[in-house]
């Protein structure tokens, strides 16, 4: 084979590698959402504030910036406007489903911050974060997968923690008197409980307290670790 050849033919195999790996790569591109398509955000950034009904429960998925606090309700959406034209946020019950119509590509990513009197549960799925304050309550439910992370402060007097699929739960500032755990599948999280902290971990689970409960009974299984900060 001569030089030119030689060369050509690389030239060749490296427009054929780059190619499979574009066609690789786009359907992570294309993951938040539904399969209703890809939409790729354009324009400058707005906010806005969408009416719905009382609710007490929040759910968020399709990578969505959750910001939480307490207050007189309000939900709030940034976003670039053709990614506010797919977000939703409709209540189901006493829930607040908030998602997309179909996928999206955006740097500026899509926002939404919720302001409620008082949460009871929250849910986040689908590489959605969720960050701000739950404020004080009785209870408090939080369930987290499929990468979902969340930074939480607030009081409450029972947490019940459900998490699974690599999930991150940050909590440290989220002082719970009890709580209740289910982790799994390489969970990392931190909590901080007072009284007693009972459940279940499992899968390379890493749960760090930042204080020793008075009561803590954690069954660990699978190379779980439960430790001190």
């Amino acid at each position: 084979m001569s030089p030119k050849t030689s060369r050509a033919s690389l030239r060749h195999r490296a427009l054929a590698l780059a190619g499979a790996l574009a066609l690789t790569l786009l359907p992570s591109a294309c993951s938040w959402g539904s399969t209703g398509g890809m939409v790729v955000g354009s324009g400058e950034v707005t906010s806005q504030t969408r009416s719905v009904p009382a609710f007490t429960e929040v759910e968020a998925g399709a990578g969505i910036q959750l910001e939480l606090a307490q207050g007189r309700q309000q939900v709030v959406i940034t976003a670039q406007p053709n990614i506010q034209e797919i977000a939703t946020a409709e209540v189901s019950g006493s829930r607040l489903i908030l998602g997309t119509t179909s996928g999206y590509v955006s740097p500026q990513g899509l926002v939404v911050k919720v302001t409620s009197p008082s949460l009871k549960v929250v849910e986040l799925s689908g590489g959605a974060s969720g960050s701000g304050t739950t404020g004080r309550t009785d209870t408090l439910g939080l369930q987290m997968s499929g990468g979902a992370r969340a930074t939480l402060s607030g009081t409450t007097t029972t947490l019940d923690l459900g998490a699974s699929g690599g999930a991150i739960p940050n909590l440290g500032d989220l002082r719970a008197t009890n709580a209740t755990v289910d982790l799994s599948g390489g969970v990392v999280a931190t909590l901080t409980v007072s009284s007693s902290l009972t459940g279940t971990a499992s899968g390379g689970v890493v749960l760090t307290l930042t204080t020793q409960p008075a009561s803590s009974t954690v069954e660990t299984s699978g190379g779980a670790v439960v430790r001190n900060q």
